[in-house]
């Protein structure tokens, strides 16, 4: 009974450990360059710094992962063949990361999140601006290609399906660390 106990302590915390380490907002840029020092990482790339990974763990989804250093920044791109379940995923950890959902795009549609959101004045306001977002999200399909743009201080994601793949790319948030510099 102790040896079941301890396995399911140890597989907890291995758990949690990945999960903690692969939460995309507490990276930084530099610990992104790090992490390509030293792992599984491997060169992708003919002009540019490229590092590709088969095995990306986000939570509990895996993704083929891209990244890009240039001289600035750092740009983490995350691939996998599209499935409602990890889309819906997906958007779960982002906003367990802290991210924000900024945009929506569907079929050429698009509802702008945080321009709705600045106009609604009241608690009244906003949930009816979180049900106007549920009312257009469930207009289209699952699989309708869509593109999301989310938020967070350090962080830009887009995440983009189309019914085949899913891609999620992360950039550093240069509007965010601008103002910080100014």
């Amino acid at each position: 009974m102790r040896i079941v106990r301890l396995y399911c302590i140890l597989l907890i915390a291995t758990f949690q450990a990945q999960a903690g380490l692969n939460s995309l907002a507490s990276l930084s840029q530099e610990q992104l360059r790090q992490q390509v020092e030293g792992s599984d990482w491997y060169a992708c790339g003919e002009r540019e710094l490229r590092y590709c990974l088969d095995e990306f763990g986000y939570y509990r989804l895996s993704f083929y992962a891209e990244l890009v250093i240039t001289a600035d920044t750092v740009n983490l791109t995350l691939l996998a063949p599209y499935s409602a379940h990890q889309l819906s995923e997906v958007q779960l950890n982002l906003r367990r990361d802290g991210f924000q959902l900024d945009r929506i795009s569907i079929a050429n549609e698009s509802f702008n999140v945080t321009e709705a959101l600045r106009l609604a004045k009241s608690t009244k306001q906003r949930n009816q601006v979180d049900k106007a977002l549920i009312q257009f999200l469930n207009r289209f399909p699952q699989e309708a290609v869509r593109e999301m743009d989310w938020t967070h201080t350090k962080w830009q994601a887009i995440l983009h399906s189309d019914g085949e793949m899913m891609t999620l790319t992360l950039r550093p948030n240069l509007e965010r660390l601008n103002d910080e510099i100014d």
